[in-house]
């Protein structure tokens, strides 16, 4: 009888040294293995000797998504910078040009806050060290399988500017709606995107007015004080603003920038002319497209 009980017990401790074994096993599988999958939303780097990028994917699958959240990552070497999408009167922009696409209707470039630096003695805009350019694309068909292949042309600059062209291509599989371990440094780049100035309760008003046939006065108010107010605009392809330092008024709530305006057409005057205007402020950004009075 003792030993039949005695049996009893061994069987039980075995089995349940069996269970436990394949959890440890299961749980050891899952902690390597992850970021194996979570890694794999991403093309493989293209490297020059000063900057390399890749596409990265906020998701490992596109299973039930309409829109899956793409980026493109450039990393530059100590020193040197890259562009934003109006460079200033230096610099090149970068180009964006899709080519061979599956499963994509639409993709659209978000662009965010760019930084004033230098550039040969001239005020340009852009990004230093890294920076990835936010892609929201639209599938053709929910849930299917997706590649995005892109053209990559943009400019780094250090005490010399190199234009660089790259080939860049990802797939994702109709598989694991899970996010990916680009995701969180992804939409940190996302947030940084100014907003439409509709959604910003902090600023009350965005005007433009032509002084004369050359100049206009573009005008941001706020409801509290601004701290270091810059502004880039843009107009139609070949366009040049000059923008002078803001006359700050109001106790620091409204500034005013004075622009000198350099129009591939001449003939069209400013007024009735629509402008997008990015305001650039220490602690907020917005971007308005603002027609000239």
């Amino acid at each position: 009888m003792c030993l039949l009980i005695l049996c009893g017990v061994a069987k039980r401790k075995m089995k349940l040294l069996m269970q436990n074994i394949r959890i440890f096993v299961a749980y050891t599988l899952a902690i390597v293995l992850m970021p194996l999958i979570a890694g794999a939303a991403e093309s493989e780097w293209q490297t020059e000797d000063m900057v390399r990028t890749r596409l990265i994917s906020e998701r490992i699958g596109t299973e039930g998504q309409h829109e899956i959240l793409l980026g493109v990552q450039v990393q530059m070497q100590e020193g040197w910078k890259t562009y934003w999408r109006s460079p200033g009167s230096s610099g090149l922009p970068p180009i964006f040009k899709w080519q061979g696409n599956d499963n994509i209707q639409s993709i659209a470039v978000e662009w965010p806050r760019p930084y004033s630096f230098d550039s040969f003695g001239i005020q340009s805009w852009g990004y230093k060290s890294e920076v990835i350019f936010p892609l929201r694309v639209t599938l053709k068909e929910a849930g299917k399988p997706i590649t995005a292949s892109l053209e990559f042309s943009y400019g780094v600059c250090e005490q010399v500017c190199v234009p660089v062209q790259q080939t860049l291509s990802l797939s994702l599989p109709a598989e694991a709606d899970v996010l990916s371990d680009h995701a969180k440094l992804l939409n940190e780049y996302r947030d940084t995107v100014p907003p439409f100035f509709t959604s910003q309760s902090h600023i009350e008003a965005v005007s433009a007015a032509s002084t004369n046939s050359s100049e206009l006065e573009i005008v941001i108010e706020a409801n509290s004080h601004l701290k270091q107010p810059m502004l880039i605009v843009e107009g139609e392809d070949g366009d040049y603003f000059e923008i002078s330092p803001p006359v700050i008024e109001m106790a620091g709530r409204k500034s005013i920038f004075r622009i000198t305006a350099d129009l591939v057409d001449r003939d069209k005057p400013l007024e009735g002319r629509e402008v997008v205007v990015t305001f650039l402020d220490k602690d907020m950004s917005l971007e308005e497209r603002v027609l000239i009075k």
